[in-house]
């Protein structure tokens, strides 16, 4: 009788430091995976402040280089952009780009008027000098 009651307090405790080793190690899998979401959030964010800053540094880049040739020479670029809710444009001396996030950038132009004739980018632009003012439209 004595052999039965120790058998089954032993037990007991087993099942227990079972539970309690299930409970911790749940735990620290729904905290790992808390982390993991929260650096992805902010790996995608970055992701996208970087394909916008190169979207805009290309632009600019194709703006100004335009700016320095002479009258009628112009730079044809490829240009495709997948952010489908994202806006750019060229205003005065500034390209500026706005990304589904809320965030927004701005490149410095050297060229003091650019006329901007594009809505979506999606292919093969033209960037021209036309008198002194930049116009970057469609192929």
């Amino acid at each position: 009788m004595n052999k039965k009651s120790f058998g089954m307090g032993c037990r007991a405790q087993i099942s227990m430091e079972f539970m309690v080793t299930v409970i911790l190690m749940l735990f620290v899998f729904g905290f790992g995976l808390f982390i993991f979401e929260q650096r992805a959030l902010l790996n995608n964010e970055s992701a996208q402040k970087w394909t916008a800053q190169d979207l805009a540094f290309r632009v600019a880049r194709n703006i100004d280089s335009a700016y320095f040739l002479d009258g009628n020479a112009e730079i044809i670029d490829y240009i495709y952009w997948k952010e489908s809710d994202g806006n750019i444009w060229a205003g005065t001396r500034v390209v500026t780009v706005e990304w589904v996030g809320g965030g927004f950038l701005t490149v410095p132009l050297v060229a003091p008027s650019v006329t901007w004739n594009v809505s979506e980018l999606d292919g093969a632009l033209i960037f021209r000098n036309v008198d002194g003012n930049v116009v970057v439209e469609y192929s």
